[in-house]
């Protein structure tokens, strides 16, 4: 398992272009550890409205989680692991 910065995790979950990966994330709400396995640039349920705040400036990543078969936040902050096509990485 390689490795990476956060900065770097970041850019490869959003280079990531609709392809399915998993990340193992501490939870903003409990503080309990999730893995979230889904992918960006999901349309379904989409409204077209928008949110009414950008996820990004306050630290989260908007992700269709396929296990709860809807829309989940990821705290940047706190990724652990991320695995994108297979390759597994350790965020530091």
């Amino acid at each position: 398992m390689k490795t990476i910065t956060l900065q770097k995790a970041i850019k490869l979950i959003r280079a990531t272009k609709g392809t399915v990966f998993s990340t193992t994330f501490i939870k903003r709400t409990d503080g309990s550890l999730r893995t979230l396995v889904g992918r960006l640039e999901v349309t379904k349920g989409v409204t077209g409205k928008g949110m009414a705040f950008d996820p990004f400036d306050k630290g989260l990543i908007p992700i269709y989680d396929f296990q709860k078969q809807a829309f989940r936040m990821i705290n940047c902050d706190t990724i652990q692991k991320i695995s994108v096509r297979g390759k597994e990485y350790q965020v530091k």
